[in-house]
């Protein structure tokens, strides 16, 4: 679930932080009133009405994720439904390349089968009923055994199992809590974090679109740079991949266009970690030791640390304490604002997200945007 919301702690920049060895260097021991100048923050306007749709869009996807085969048992295979068959073909009495396979799970009608006759042979077809049928291979169907091409292929289909997909039509305690990796066991309570987390996005968006940029702390930007590449280097190794190879078949950039989309996003980054360090000091906020040990605790355990000693170890306290700012900042913030009823502009916003997906332009003078340009925002798990 957890979304990007440009400030300290992202799941990505954290867990990148256990890794980096920079966790003693000091962030942010500089005039922060020379790169920002704070706007109203306070009392800040944001949509009811987009809040409620991104809700309903992370319900609807948690429910199509939480998608399950069912087995049809009293009818026969129909067009849409999932089929597991074993079949074989020869053409003259001999086999050739991809001509048989067991236990193969299709989609009726995807032609995902090269032979595509073959799903259409299954429609209409009972569980454990085998049928023969003889197909023309097309012409240009094989371009290693040719002398195929143009053959009449004798095929035999034994239909093992026919299945159909059924997407849950609602929430449920159960789907709440697996979506949420255990956190929420209700659905009133999951939704209730969606909610407020929606809220948190919307308020943070609406707080960095009044802020004026004097400047951009660069130090501190390099760190959140060095900490995501080696991140990002770290997941390709472990595909066995370098990291030009990993961006290009997970997110589908080149590998300049995606280092400097992150180069962009972690001088915002850094924008954003000074404007909410400047309305905490503004507001005077503070927490208690107790209330620090407390956020520690929950951090180890949502990132499946072995103790708190363990968290502080990797993360850095610094770190931390600027997730629990973070925190304060948001609740503040939050409480304070207005939601209003507007239109519904969901459909603009999505080409706008997918318009900035794509940009790897760097951040225009006094410009406010914040958005994560990494493509990685994969957590679906209640934060």
């Amino acid at each position: 679930m957890k979304k990007w919301i440009a400030l300290a702690l992202s799941a990505v920049m954290l867990m990148a932080c256990t890794a980096c060895g920079k966790k003693d260097e000091k962030m942010y021991d500089l005039e922060l009133n020379k790169y920002v100048t704070l706007g109203t923050y306070k009392g800040v306007e944001v949509s009811k009405t987009d809040i409620e749709k991104a809700v309903a869009d992370t319900i609807a996807a948690d429910l199509k994720a939480s998608a399950y085969d069912e087995e049809i048992t009293d009818r026969a295979a129909e067009d849409g439904d999932k089929a597991n068959i074993d079949y074989t073909a020869t053409v003259n009495g001999e086999s050739f390349e991809g001509s048989s396979a067991t236990n193969y799970d299709v989609t009726l009608g995807s032609d995902t089968i090269k032979i595509s006759d073959i799903e259409d042979a299954v429609v209409g077809m009972n569980k454990g009923e085998t049928k023969s049928i003889d197909v023309v291979l097309p012409d240009d169907f094989s371009t290693t055994e040719t002398d195929i091409n143009g053959q009449t292929a004798q095929i035999s289909i034994t239909l093992n199992k026919i299945s159909q997909t059924i997407t849950p039509e609602e929430m449920t305690d159960e789907i709440a809590e697996s979506r949420s990796n255990g956190k929420y066991t209700t659905v009133a309570d999951y939704e209730a974090a969606l909610r407020l987390e929606e809220k948190e996005i919307a308020v943070w968006d609406a707080v960095m679109a009044n802020i004026e940029i004097l400047d951009y702390p660069e130090e501190e930007a390099e760190q959140y740079y060095n900490t995501q590449v080696e991140y990002y280097e770290s997941a390709a190794q472990g595909y066995g991949l370098d990291l030009a190879t990993y961006v290009s078949m997970m997110y589908g950039q080149d590998e300049s266009s995606f280092l400097k989309s992150l180069a962009n996003q972690s001088l915002m980054q850094a924008v954003s970690d000074v404007t909410m360090l400047l309305i905490y000091k503004a507001e005077g906020l503070s927490y208690t030791e107790e209330e620090f040990n407390a956020y520690v605790t929950e951090f180890a355990e949502s990132n499946n640390l072995e103790s708190t000693d363990d968290a502080i170890e990797k993360a850095g306290r610094e770190t931390l304490e600027l997730g629990l700012q973070q925190e304060k900042v948001l609740q503040l913030l939050t409480e304070e604002a207005v939601e209003i009823e507007t239109e519904d502009t969901s459909e603009n916003s999505d080409t706008q997200a997918a318009d900035s997906q794509s940009d790897t332009s760097e951040p225009e003078e006094n410009s406010t945007d914040s958005s994560d340009t990494s493509a990685d925002n994969s957590d679906t798990s209640a934060a």
